[in-house]
């Protein structure tokens, strides 16, 4: 009776479920290199396809190839009007209306995994204010897991546990509705609610029965809940329907809607049409109240509740009930004939008449149900496995969906996970995720079977998360919740974010520096080093040499920071340019440590600041100290000893002394002595030269300076020099 049931049930399936259905079968897609159907014609004229998976933007790259050489066959035409032709088939794997709930759910997740991995640390904090719980765990010997830490801790996690199954749940049960009230939704993509309707009715399967604190705890309310969620009730278009005619008690849907209200347990509704019973059929009066006074005063067992008293009530009630399922005495009460038949099936359910409710069913989600809450109502998850699975799997009709649920009432979450992951990718990562923190799911024996070492394989929750986060890694504004997956895979997450990281287009200025608060928050310091080096490439392309600088000294690319130095200064001492001081104002503190070339551009921008403010004797001080220090390359030397002139030549005071003086002096002959003279002098030479043309990448020798120009430099210098000798005499004097 079941399966004709359930046969009558599939003819009424809506046009969304069946179009949902169908859109989960493989769908075929012709690409255009052969004729549908035409694969036996390509092999014979040594043809093949070959494809090339490109998963991070859902492309498949598919092209003709040869099977053989063809130097080796005879006969075989040696060409194939479609071997040049490359046929590209892209897909969206997720539909864009899923992505709010992808973001609010990947929060969740994100939360746990944070508060887990404190809490195994002993950081984490509990409602009572403590501070660390590392002390605690270190004095016990334990590492935390989940059999090792206190009471507190166990309680704590247990309750962000339900609280993060249930967030998840609500984020669900409001993304489903969403789907259901906009029709344009069901339009262009009809087969997500088909998908998500599954997932939802795996998810809260799983959360009533698995992942709430006591798993011994009686089930029926559960299921009852789940069956009503999920599973076709009695439609409110039929309540109203009676309601609206003239005579209620007489309409044809009355006393099914009736019964289904009552193995629903929709007590209101049940009780509203057994009062319009009793106001419409005075005979049935006395019958329609007992059924209501019944139908209230069912006990519907609870957590909290002591075994023997809900078995004392139980009991109670249901020799109550059984009073009225006399079929002689029932008849000889009611004074009704024609309601007699639907009056005593509605006592036979309340009896919990196994055949009855069978009749009633019209799926096994049903009947398990309402055996549980009928027959069995303190029957615990186990022993329904036991007990009550058995005799109903066979009505299962063998989709993924049912099996799932039905490995996860025998308790058996490896097989629900392999049927989950037919389903959708989210649903088999979170749940398995959800899983083993539970410690529900141990994938240890998996593990041994492979053999080696267990710390190197990937368990199966990261597995599945890894494997979802590159499905999510396809819609391209999605690249930060996929990487923060990734970051949440231990063993191979971090190999993931590298592989990944050079390929998200860096299409703005906020967008790259997403990309680097992720580096720098999950340590990937070589990532962001290389994202670094391609900004700053590409800033100094388009000739923006201040942000290159920058970039690149967050690259470390220390070489290429003094070349665009050397080249801020050519250009300064050939035209005037103060570029310099812009990039000099930008270079953080940090990086004069790390560069000599940022750290003698930022002391001379001092100097030249001391300068600007009258400050002479402290400019000449700083002056001195680039030459002693050695941070000003010997090439700059020539245009500090000029800078040097208006400290030696002020006339209100001597402002620089005898020892730096003299320093200024070694410094001048070192120039002029040297053999590499011309080295030194051409940047300066080319300063007088209009003609020069400097070679700022290399940052040194300007090209086309002649002799003549190198001599003119040096007779530049030669003011210089009687410069020094009259401050050296003041100050000998002062």
């Amino acid at each position: 009776m079941l399966a004709s049931s359930l046969r009558d049930r599939s003819e009424r399936r809506s046009s969304v479920e069946v179009a949902a259905e169908q859109a989960q079968r493989p769908k075929e897609r012709c690409l255009g290199l052969c004729k549908p159907g035409a694969i036996k014609d390509l092999l014979q004229t040594n043809r093949t396809l070959r494809a090339t998976f490109h998963p991070y933007i859902s492309e498949l790259v598919v092209y003709p190839t040869a099977v053989k050489p063809k130097e080796v066959l005879e006969g075989v035409p040696g060409g194939f009007p479609q071997d040049k032709k490359v046929t590209v088939a892209r897909w969206n794997a997720i539909h864009p209306s899923r992505i709010p709930f992808i973001n609010s759910t990947f929060g969740l997740f994100a939360e746990m995994d944070d508060w887990f991995n404190e809490l195994k640390e002993g950081k984490a904090v509990t409602s009572t204010g403590e501070e660390s719980r590392r002390e605690r765990l270190e004095l016990r010997g334990e590492d935390f897991s989940m059999g090792g830490v206190t009471s507190t801790e166990r309680e704590e996690y247990a309750k962000l546990l339900a609280r993060e199954r249930e967030s998840i749940r609500k984020a669900s049960a409001g993304y489903l509705r969403q789907l259901r009230d906009h029709e344009l939704i069901l339009r262009t993509n009809p087969e997500e609610i088909g998908v998500f309707g599954k997932m939802f009715i795996i998810w809260h399967l799983c959360d009533l029965l698995h992942l709430k604190n006591n798993l011994d705890r009686p089930v029926a309310s559960d299921l009852l809940e789940w069956v009503n969620s999920f599973f076709e009730s009695p439609p409110k278009q039929d309540f109203k329907e009676i309601q609206t005619s003239g005579r209620l008690s007489s309409h044809p849907k009355f006393w099914p809607m009736v019964h289904k209200c009552i193995v629903r347990h929709h007590v209101t509704t049940a009780v509203i049409l057994l009062n319009k019973l009793a106001t419409e059929a005075p005979p049935c009066s006395y019958i329609a109240e007992v059924l209501i006074d019944l139908i209230r005063k069912m006990p519907i067992a609870q957590e909290d509740m002591s075994v023997n008293a809900f078995k004392s009530e139980f009991q109670e009630w249901r020799e109550e009930v059984r009073t009225y399922t006399w079929e002689e005495g029932l008849r000889a009460r009611l004074q009704s004939p024609e309601h007699f038949q639907n009056v005593w099936r509605a006592f036979k359910l309340l009896a919990g008449d196994e055949e009855a409710l069978k009749s009633e069913a019209t799926c096994w989600q049903e009947l398990l149900a309402y055996t549980v809450l009928f027959v069995h109502p303190m029957f615990s998850g186990r022993q329904v496995a036991d007990e009550i699975i058995p005799t109903i799997r066979e009505d299962s009709d063998g989709s993924a969906t049912e099996e799932a649920c039905i490995a996860l009432l025998e308790g058996d979450f490896h097989r629900a996970i392999r049927h989950c992951s037919k389903i959708d990718p989210w649903l088999v990562s979170h749940l398995t995720d959800i899983l083993t923190r539970a410690r529900l799911l141990d994938d240890g024996p998996l593990l041994d079977q492979l053999g080696g070492n267990r710390g190197d394989r990937c368990t199966l929750a990261e597995s599945y998360l890894l494997t979802y986060a590159e499905i999510v890694l396809t819609v391209p504004s999605m690249w930060r919740v996929a990487l923060e997956y990734f970051a949440r895979c231990p063993r191979f997450g971090r190999a993931f974010i590298a592989a990944t990281i050079p390929h998200i287009p860096l299409t703005s200025e906020f967008e790259t520096r997403k990309v680097l608060s992720f580096c720098r928050m999950h340590g990937m310091e070589t990532e962001r080093r290389q994202i670094h080096k391609a900004v700053a490439h590409q800033r100094y392309r388009e000739g923006r040499l201040g942000e290159a600088v920058m970039d690149y000294v967050e690259a470390g690319e220390h070489r290429r920071v003094a070349a665009i130095v050397d080249k801020l200064l050519d250009a300064y001492v050939l035209r005037g340019d103060y570029a310099w001081r812009d990039v000099a104002k930008a270079v953080p503190r940090r990086a004069l440590y790390d560069n000599d070339r940022l750290s003698f551009l930022s002391h001379y921008l001092n100097f030249h600041e001391l300068h600007n403010a009258k400050r002479f004797p402290e400019a000449a001080e700083k002056l001195v100290e680039l030459f002693t220090s050695g941070a000003a390359p010997k090439r700059f030397w020539p245009t500090l000893l000029l800078d040097a002139l208006p400290l030696l030549e002020w006339k209100h005071e001597v402002v620089v002394g005898v020892e730096n003086t003299y320093e200024l002096m070694r410094c001048l002959e070192e120039i002029i002595t040297s053999h590499r003279k011309g080295e030194y002098l051409a940047l300066l030479a080319g300063k007088e030269n209009p003609d020069t043309r400097t070679d700022a990448g290399a940052g040194g020798v300007a090209e086309g300076v002649g002799e003549d120009w190198i001599q003119k430099a040096e007779k530049m210098l030669q003011v210089v020099r009687l410069a020094l000798v009259r401050n050296l005499a003041r100050a000998m004097m002062k």
